[in-house]
């Protein structure tokens, strides 16, 4: 079985199950986001910063990336702004179709790959939002490629991504008996113990210069952790990147 089709299968199975990302805003949510008092993550704990937004969103195009789940497109759909969904999971997909029918949202979704966009035209998004999710592909240069293509002049790409420390590490080591043993090189593929999905970890130059030799301006960043994890006292496991076209 090809990486796409099991990750689609261990997703949907995860989505049913009600996940932590599998777990749909609510309605009051969604009205703070119409009244203006909302924020979205690209990883497990930090809020986007506000300003990385080209505010304001009503009447931009906004593709969420590997984002289905009821969580971030809901938010930005009650932003005003015409909002897109591209995901794996028909099961995460129903999810933002679910709040959207709710609360009277427009979301268009569409089932497919992250690094095959070639449903839309050139230049067609101001924004594309990718919270971290790229672990669950084998190679993040079509990614970065296809962003490229779909956004306008200007455009933004927010994504986030695993530091690649944290999956060359035996994690089950670490929890038991505190010692960091490294387990895998990077790049590679392993299997989640919990989830089953396959991820895989990227270089950093695959992540950070990879989007530069796409064509993008890497003009923000910051690091981010589980925040109960005993790794968050030592390092910090994810990273958030905003770039521009």
């Amino acid at each position: 079985m090809d990486y796409y089709t099991h990750n689609q299968k261990t997703w949907n199975a995860e989505s049913k199950r009600g996940e932590r990302w599998s777990v749909p805003v609510n309605s009051q949510e969604v009205d703070r986001a119409k009244q203006g008092q909302w924020s979205i993550i690209l990883t497990p704990q930090k809020p986007v910063p506000s300003s990385w937004f080209p505010m304001p969103l009503e009447e931009k195009t906004v593709l969420l990336l590997a984002g289905a789940g009821g969580q971030q497109a809901p938010i930005i759909a009650a932003t005003g702004a015409q909002t897109h969904v591209l995901d794996a999971s028909i099961e995460q997909l129903r999810k933002d179709t679910q709040v959207a029918n709710e609360n009277d949202l427009y979301i268009h979704t569409q089932m497919g790959n992250m690094t095959d966009l070639h449903m839309y035209e050139d230049g067609f998004f101001d924004l594309i939002i990718n919270p971290c999710s790229n672990c669950f592909i084998p190679d993040v240069l079509p990614l970065w490629q296809e962003a490229y293509r779909v956004l306008k002049t200007g455009g933004r790409l927010m994504t986030g991504f695993v530091n690649p420390v944290l999956l060359a590490l035996d994690l089950d080591v670490f929890e038991k008996q505190g010692k960091c043993q490294i387990q895998h090189p990077i790049p590679h593929r392993c299997q989640d113990n919990d989830s089953g999905h396959w991820q895989f970890g990227h270089t950093l130059t695959d992540q950070l210069a990879g989007q530069l030799k796409a064509g993008f301006k890497i003009i923000d960043l910051y690091e981010d952790g589980w925040g109960d994890e005993k790794m968050d006292h030592y390092m910090k496991m994810f990273v958030a990147t905003l770039a521009e076209k």
